[in-house]
């Protein structure tokens, strides 16, 4: 009896992990060059990097980024203003950042 309670307490465990995301490494995803295309809403192009650094399009120096709730995309520009985006999709090729009215897609330039 003793061992059928610890493997359900295992199973909901590893379930519950399952389903919350726990164990995706979203800002390793994040990592890198993201484009979009000329009809874009958003920048041309942002730059993550794995120091927390980053720039884009129209800056004049580098800011930073960070994961928030593994939903939250928190950028802090060169001057002090902070953007905060909700991440709606992530794959190895694209991102798509909602930006409040609209939502925009990245696509990954980098190797």
């Amino acid at each position: 009896m003793r061992r059928r309670i610890w493997w359900i307490f295992f199973c909901a465990a590893a379930l519950t992990a399952l389903l919350c995301g726990c164990g995706r490494d979203v800002k390793g995803q994040l990592i890198g060059t993201w484009e979009c295309p000329e009809d874009c809403a958003g920048w041309k192009w942002i730059a993550l990097y794995e120091d927390g650094s980053c720039e884009h399009e129209g800056w004049d120096a580098v800011g930073s980024w960070r994961v928030e709730r593994g939903k939250q995309l928190r950028i802090v520009s060169c001057h002090g203003v902070t953007e905060q985006y909700r991440i709606v999709a992530l794959s190895e090729t694209m991102l798509t950042l909602d930006q409040g009215l609209e939502k925009v897609s990245y696509y990954r330039c980098d190797p």
